[in-house]
């Protein structure tokens, strides 16, 4: 068998695949909701959709459909046409720009809905809302931005289309299906399918290298440090309240922050003797532009090659900045919310995170900064470092962390987890080092019992042998019963006791519960607050729910084949 050889075809592979379920869901009158994070190719995807589509449409309708592409900002429609021509050439319909800046097929600028296939400035279609063209086909690109709020445009846009043509199929392109301010997403995207690329399989791809996050300790004035402080303030369990924790942090920010990060970052990253030192640069992002401009001076101050990128310089000036960083002229940039989305900047191998919080999208988005192989050969294999001297990466987890969850969730919505829980598990270990996963915990030996929990309510699994030798399951839940939590036993659609499940039926009950509640499962199992699996709610339930007084997981497993508990 002869090998493959292009370095494109593994990413090639992923994106196709992502196309088919895109069109697949669209098919079945879905509208299809695409997480593809940094290096995933969404331009390339969103090409290769249309394509796909304009041959169904022509194929079902015998003519020429709509196509209308919609994203926030001028730089993402223009890229979106340009990449539309490189990616799928043979499709032989005109394209066209709408937004408030001129261009030579529509100098005027505004509204051009002239062609097939239409890339739109939100804003200009929101503006336009009477005379829009109804569309066969809506995409919307970063579509985190589109909001439940109804008077928001992207709900104006969104809703005014599937008015104008209820039938339009359509496709939500996102890299963090998260918005910043916690409010929910559009109708639309809350009721589309999920079509996921993960991080892991964009590192299995040799598109990306995940990072090596460092939460730095810092300490304050009072010799306490804010590591300390900030796991006092916020439990990952819930919802955080970052503006709040935000202001505790800086409250308490030591009079030398800038001097213990900057020697946290020459510690664990800058070494100027390796070819790394001398190719890679870094970005720090800042709370504000107050802080921002004296992290530059002190790294300055310290012959650092440093330059600064913020609200308060003109475009030029960081337009320039961003080239001569590029070029290797400048090895640091310090911003603040002016380099995250849509920017690439493929030197960046260290990125700082200063600011005291920041929401799961820009965590994202900072990080997503570092992670591209590229092209240059000096940085290709060099693992990104995370600095974090803040509390994002307690709040949402480690980005490499994160990685290996969702790789899972994605596989067990696959249908491809078989395997006994535990059986590539450590006791002592949720997450293990060469980033095996699962979200099951062991919270008793022997025999083994393992619990499942999005944070509200605990699923557990005795395992036991069954007479061929395999491992089988009884399953228990938590619930509450007038007012108290009981451990009760679980049943299957026929009514009858779950107690000798095998590992694809344990999988099968178990996508049940993470799916619904991926979100919360990926916060708990990203971050510390699963370190205590609940190994005495778990007992201590069992004694009320068994009437008995087991003093060992054995008896427990024992009364469930009893069927013992309350039913």
């Amino acid at each position: 068998m002869q090998e493959n050889n292009d370095p494109f075809a593994a990413i090639t592979a992923i994106q196709d695949r992502a196309v088919d379920e895109i069109r697949e869901e669209q098919k079945a009158g879905k509208p299809a909701f695409l997480e593809a994070p940094t290096g995933a190719g969404k331009t390339r995807i969103n090409a290769r959709t249309i394509a796909k589509f304009i041959k169904d449409f022509r194929a079902e309708h015998d003519k020429d459909p709509y196509i209308v592409v919609y994203a926030h900002r001028e730089k993402l429609i223009n890229h979106g046409r340009d990449e539309l021509a490189k990616w799928a050439p043979e499709i032989d319909l005109p394209a066209t720009l709408s937004s408030s800046v001129p261009t030579p097929e529509n100098p005027r600028g505004g509204l051009d809905q002239s062609g097939n296939i239409n890339f739109c400035m939100v804003q200009t279609g929101a503006a336009n809302l009477d005379i829009l063209k109804p569309a066969d086909l809506v995409i919307v690109d970063e579509a985190h931005h589109a909001s439940d709020n109804k008077d928001a445009d992207h709900a104006k846009v969104l809703d005014r289309q599937l008015e104008l043509n209820p039938n339009a199929e359509v496709l939500l392109v996102t890299a963090t299906p998260n918005r910043p301010d916690q409010k929910g997403l559009h109708r639309v995207a809350q009721e589309a399918s999920p079509v996921v690329i993960t991080y892991k399989e964009l590192e299995r791809a040799r598109q990306i290298n995940l990072p090596n996050t460092k939460q730095m300790t810092i300490h304050s004035d009072d010799g306490v440090s804010l590591n300390s402080i900030m796991k006092s303030r916020y439990k990952p369990e819930k919802d955080a309240d970052a503006s709040g924790l935000a202001k505790h942090i800086l409250k308490h920010r030591p009079a030398d922050f800038n001097d213990q990060v900057l020697d946290g970052w020459e510690r664990h990253y800058h070494d100027p003797s390796t070819a790394k030192g001398e190719a890679a640069g870094t970005l720090v992002y800042e709370t504000n532009t107050k802080t921002a401009k004296q992290f530059y001076e002190d790294a300055k101050e310290r012959g650092i090659s440093v330059a600064l990128v913020d609200s308060t310089h003109d475009h030029n000036h960081n337009r320039k900045t961003m080239d001569d960083y590029v070029d290797g002229k400048i090895d640091m940039i310090v911003s603040v919310k002016m380099i995250d989305e849509g920017v690439d900047l493929p030197r960046t191998r260290c990125v700082m995170i200063n600011r005291a919080t920041t929401s799961h999208l820009e965590y994202d988005q900072m990080v997503g900064r570092s992670v591209r192989c590229g092209s240059d050969p000096a940085l290709r294999d060099v693992k990104p470092t995370v600095l974090d001297a803040g509390a994002s990466t307690m709040m949402h987890g480690s980005v490499e962390r994160r990685a290996v969850v969702k790789d899972y969730i994605q596989r067990l919505q696959r249908g491809e987890v078989k395997e006994d829980i535990g059986q590539e598990q450590k006791a002592e270990d949720r997450m293990m080092v060469e980033g095996e996963y699962s979200p099951w915990v062991r919270a008793k030996d022997p025999p083994p019992v393992f619990c499942l929990t999005d944070g509200r309510s605990h699923m557990y699994a005795v395992a036991h042998a069954s007479p061929d030798g395999k491992t089988r399951y009884a399953l228990s839940e938590t619930s509450v019963v007038k007012g108290r939590p009981q451990l009760t036993v679980m049943k299957g659609e026929d009514g009858r006791p779950l107690i000798s499940v095998n590992a694809s039926k344990l999988h099968e009950i178990e996508a049940s519960r993470v799916l619904p509640e991926r979100a919360a499962i990926l916060r708990l199992s990203s971050t510390d607050s699963l370190d205590t699996p609940g190994s005495k709610m778990y007992e201590d339930l069992a004694l009320k729910g068994g009437g008995r007084n087991p003093d060992s997981a054995a008896q427990i497993a024992q009364m469930m084949m009893q069927n013992s508990f309350s039913r």
